[in-house]
């Protein structure tokens, strides 16, 4: 077998993903529906402090850079690049 290193660049605009489980109800507090994306909104800026104060977020950096870097680092690593 041929041991070959592949080496990836990546540049793009990194973001944090927040993950955490709401109801209904906060939902509609913000005016947003479930399974949906929108662009934040003055009306959203208190959801940030609601999430960290009341719903025990999971904060992960992300953004699609990142998240395709991610992707790659796995697939070498299942593929035995390490």
């Amino acid at each position: 077998t041929t041991n070959m290193t592949t080496k990836l660049f990546c540049i793009g605009n990194p973001l944090l993903d927040i993950a955490a489980e709401v109801d209904q109800a906060f939902l509609d507090k913000y005016g947003v529906k479930l399974d949906n994306a929108i662009m934040a909104e003055e009306a959203h800026m208190p959801v940030f402090q609601d999430l960290k104060d009341n719903c025990k977020p999971l904060f992960v950096a992300g953004g699609a850079t990142q998240n395709t870097a991610r992707v790659a680092q796995w697939q070498g690593e299942e593929a035995g690049g390490g």
